[in-house]
């Protein structure tokens, strides 16, 4: 090692260890002057800074240093001087909050896990960054979990009569309970607001092995219809909205959350409380049928509880 090379990082650890940035650390040159070399020092200190060994040699602790993730992966300078100098390094920024985590909530450890394979490959060890911070954190994605859920207005009147579900008496519904099938107060979408609890049992692998199917509803003649309600799942789930024989499709493939996707013969759950929304023509309904009934299927995967709130169950005709 040419010992000359030392004092620029003598001058970036002092420079490390006094002051802390929240942003990444950005370096720049004096544009007044050009590199900093060995040769602009005087023989006599050149001949003594050659003398010295490296940093941590004059310690009997860890010593670290912070540095810069992109730098120490791609200058090799920068890197052997940061080897032969520290017992352990922290990044300065790319193990923050911000960095690391996407808009999805995913963490990407990507760069990080490449650095610290590289750092121990020199004997090195890594000092992990803060766990909570003031900044630097993904914003938009901390924001959204706490993010009131929007329930869109009904445009019309529901026709489903919910009396019975929200009493918890199931009177006039059809039920084949799987593990449990119960009306939850303070579990739907709100503190506030009922929910209906559905689990499966630890054998189910039908749809309708966990199933609610409603009374008979009038069909009013020429009417089109909306069935629509918000439901979760404990863990990732799968269902479907199937129909009596007044329809000319009993299991329809829908585009169930109105994404504009593709249609399928089921949806999925997850922890995140979602808004199902599919329409019934006219045209569906077989010629002369006077009543229907749906069911809300469940049952395709074991051991999953799911979470439809109570209030947001509606089926609403339209012209």
């Amino acid at each position: 090692m040419k010992y000359i090379k030392i004092l620029p990082l003598i001058v970036l650890s002092f420079l490390l260890f006094s002051s802390c940035d929240d942003q990444i650390m950005e370096w720049g040159k004096d544009p007044s002057h050009g590199e900093v070399t060995g040769a602009e020092l005087p023989l006599e200190l050149q001949e003594k800074i050659s003398r010295y060994e490296p940093l941590k040699n004059y310690t009997t602790f860890i010593l670290g240093g912070g540095v810069g993730l992109d730098l120490y992966m791609t200058n090799e300078t920068y890197r052997k001087l940061t080897n032969e100098n520290f017992d352990e390094v922290t990044i300065g920024y790319e193990m923050k909050h911000g960095p690391m985590v996407k808009a999805n909530g995913a963490i990407d450890f990507t760069k990080v896990d490449a650095f610290i394979a590289k750092v121990k490959e020199a004997g090195l060890t890594v000092y992990g960054h803060t766990l909570v911070w003031h900044s630097n954190q993904n914003a938009s994605y901390l924001n959204s979990l706490i993010a009131p859920t929007i329930i869109p207005g009904s445009s019309g009147t529901n026709v489903l009569d919910l009396t019975n579900l929200k009493n918890g008496t199931f009177t006039g519904w059809s039920r084949n309970q799987g593990a449990g099938m119960t009306v939850v107060n303070g579990a739907g979408l709100s503190a506030t607001t009922q929910g209906l609890k559905m689990i499966s049992s630890a054998t189910s692998a039908n749809p309708w092995d966990l199933q609610l199917t409603t009374p008979e509803i009038p069909v009013v003649s020429g009417h089109n219809y909306e069935v629509s309600f918000f439901i979760k799942s404990e863990t990732s789930g799968q269902g479907r909205i199937s129909f009596d024989a007044s329809l000319t499709n009993q299991y329809p493939y829908k585009d169930w959350y109105n994404t504009g996707g593709a249609a399928t013969a089921s949806f999925a759950t997850t922890s995140q409380w979602k808004q199902l929304k599919i329409k019934l023509n006219a045209a569906d309904f077989k010629a002369g049928s006077t009543t229907f009934k749906f069911s809300i299927d469940m049952g395709y995967l074991p051991n999953v509880t799911y979470y439809i709130d109570v209030n947001t169950l509606i089926l609403m005709p339209f012209q």
